[in-house]
């Protein structure tokens, strides 16, 4: 009886290794890899650099020598982000990933020109002042930014504003569509008004793609849960 039962055991243990095998066979099958090295100013690796992917559990401390290595990444297209200090400095869009195989990012070559770059992005204030007519001159326009009311007040126009967050498309017949968001937020609710109005690198709910909702007692932080 004893011997039977151990038969019986070793049969039981073998067949879970090849169970196991096979499911090890199966991920690798339908998983990839992404990998890549930062050169950051020109200076190599920037230690404690933190490189993830929004919404997933994949993320990585750099060192000096700045590569950084995710295995068993699902199939799909995803975004690498890379933060300094909580501060998103870098962006690598698109990165496709396929079943066994690796996607080779190479060097990704950034650097954080700080917030002057950011200061001269934003629309300046404009001196205010009495409005100006000249004559048979069609060149001078408002100096106020445009908003909603005028793309709502627009019939064959095309032009760009700002919108909360982000940048919108005013279209023929005064309709507004969302034409970018700014990075780490999203429009979830597509509602124009309001903008890109979701903080997907904070918010429980949404947390790093819109409808990502994190696990009960768990935090979103920089995209993830």
């Amino acid at each position: 009886m004893m011997w039977k039962q151990y038969k019986f055991g070793v049969v039981l243990a073998s067949l879970l290794l090849v169970m196991l095998a096979a499911s090890a066979n199966a991920e690798n099958e339908t998983a990839g890899t992404i990998k890549g090295r930062v050169n950051y100013c020109a200076q190599g690796g920037y230690v404690a650099m933190q490189v993830f992917i929004p919404g997933r559990q994949f993320t990585a401390l750099l060192g000096q020598d700045g590569n950084f290595v995710f295995t068993g990444v699902p199939a799909g297209t995803f975004s690498i982000n890379y933060v300094i200090g909580g501060k998103l400095v870098h962006e690598t869009a698109n990165v496709v990933v396929e079943g066994g195989k690796t996607a080779d990012l190479g060097e990704v070559a950034f650097c954080d020109t700080g917030d002057a770059a950011k200061a001269e992005a934003q629309p300046q204030p404009q001196p205010q002042s009495q409005p100006q007519t000249v004559a048979g001159d069609q060149t001078a326009d408002k100096a106020e930014p445009l908003t909603l009311k005028d793309c709502t007040s627009s019939v064959d126009k095309v032009f760009d504003l700002e919108i909360p967050n982000g940048m919108g498309a005013c279209n023929p017949g005064g309709t507004l569509k969302v034409k970018s968001c700014n990075k780490g937020f999203a429009d979830c609710d597509k509602n124009t008004a309001n903008g890109c109005e979701i903080d997907i690198y904070n918010d429980n709910e949404n947390c790093g793609r819109c409808f990502n909702q994190c696990a009960r007692f768990e935090v979103c932080k920089l995209g993830i849960c």
